[in-house]
C-alpha cells in the first residue's frame, strides 16, 4: 500500500530500498497555485501522482516509475482562449550519477525509445513531489490550441502553417537514376 506524503516531502537516497516503495501524492490548493505560477497556466483543478521509487544499485541508479493524473487549463497559443487538458499517463525515470548522464548523452541514449528518461541524481535527497511536478510539466501540451482555431498570416507568403507539409522530391532520387543508367550501359 502506498504511503501518502506531501509534495514537499524529501527522501534520503541512503534510505531507499531495492524492493522499492510506493508514495501517493494529492495536490491541494497550495500545490495548484505553485504549479500555476511556475508553468504559467490558467487553472489546475486536479493533480495526483502515484510514485514508486527503487534503488537499483550504484551502476543502475534510482528508478522512479508512476502514474500522473491531472486536469488543467492553458491558454491557446493562437487565440489566448482557455484550453482544457486532462493528463492520465504512466512515466518512468532513471536518476543516475553524472558520469552515467554524460555517457548516455554522448551515446545519444535519449533517442532510443527503449531507454527510459534519465536525469542527474543530485545530492543525497530526492523529492517525489518535485519529480511529479516536473513530469507533469513534460506531459503538458507545449502548444495548446483550441479546436478549429487557425493562425491568420495576413499577406505573408511562403509560410505553410495550417497546411499539409509540402512534398519535396527525394534528393537521393538523382543518385538512384544515375545508378540505374550506369547499370544499363
Amino acid at each position: 500500500m502506498a504511503q501518502t506524503i506531501e509534495f514537499t516531502h524529501s527522501l534520503n537516497v541512503q534510505d531507499l530500498s531495492a524492493d522499492g516503495r510506493d508514495y501517493s501524492l494529492v495536490g491541494d490548493q497550495d500545490v495548484f497555485e505553485e504549479i500555476k505560477k511556475r508553468f504559467d497556466i490558467v487553472e489546475i483543478s486536479e493533480f495526483q501522482a502515484l510514485v514508486r521509487i527503487q534503488d537499483k544499485g550504484k551502476h543502475n541508479g534510482v528508478w522512479v516509475t508512476g502514474h500522473i493524473k491531472a486536469s488543467l487549463v492553458q491558454r491557446c497559443i493562437v487565440s489566448l482562449e482557455d484550453v482544457g487538458e486532462t493528463i492520465n499517463e504512466e512515466f518512468e525515470l532513471m536518476l543516475v550519477d553524472e558520469a552515467t548522464v554524460e555517457r548516455f548523452d554522448n551515446d545519444e541514449a535519449y533517442l532510443d525509445p527503449e531507454i527510459p528518461d534519465y536525469d542527474l541524481l543530485e545530492g543525497d535527497t530526492l523529492s517525489p513531489g518535485e519529480i511529479a511536478i516536473q513530469t507533469l510539466s513534460i506531459m503538458m501540451n507545449p502548444y495548446p490550441r483550441k479546436n478549429g482555431v487557425e493562425i491568420d498570416l495576413g499577406t505573408a507568403t511562403d509560410v505553410s502553417i495550417n497546411e499539409e507539409e509540402i512534398k519535396r522530391p527525394n534528393p537521393f532520387s538523382v543518385l538512384s537514376e544515375l545508378s540505374d543508367n550506369n547499370k544499363k550501359s
